[in-house]
C-alpha cells in the first residue's frame, strides 16, 4: 500500500469514527493542506490533521497553531500508533520534539 493510499484509508477511519459519534465530515482528499478532515456537530468545528506512527513536521504543526479559525474551533492530529489513536491538540503553542520523543503535557495528551 503507497502512502497516499494510506493516509487516505486512515482519514476515512477518523472521519467514520467521528461519524459515528454524531458529527457531520468533511474529507480534504489527497490534499496537501494543513488539514485532512473537518467534522462539525451543532456545538463545536475540528480541525484534524491524520498521520501515521508519528506527528507531522514541526514546521506543519506551526502553522497549525498560527493558523487563525473561528473561536471554539479545536485543531488536532491524530495519530494512528499501534492500532490506537492518540490525540495531540494544538493549541497556542505547538507539541515539539525533543530528542526524538514526544514533549506534551499530560493534559494535552488523550488516548482514544
Amino acid at each position: 500500500m503507497n502512502t497516499r493510499a494510506k493516509g487516505n484509508r486512515l482519514e476515512c477511519l477518523v472521519a467514520r469514527k467521528l461519524e459515528a459519534e454524531g458529527y457531520t465530515f468533511m474529507l480534504s482528499r489527497r490534499s496537501r493542506g494543513l488539514y485532512d478532515v473537518a467534522v462539525w456537530d451543532e456545538d463545536e468545528l475540528r480541525l484534524i490533521q491524520v498521520s501515521s506512527n508519528q506527528l507531522p513536521p514541526l514546521a506543519e504543526r506551526q502553522a497549525m497553531s498560527e493558523n487563525p479559525v473561528p473561536e471554539g474551533t479545536k485543531k488536532e492530529c491524530w495519530v494512528r500508533k499501534q492500532g490506537k489513536w492518540v490525540v495531540y491538540p494544538i493549541q497556542d503553542k505547538t507539541i515539539v520534539m525533543r530528542r526524538n520523543k514526544l514533549c506534551a503535557t499530560p493534559v494535552s495528551l488523550r488516548y482514544r
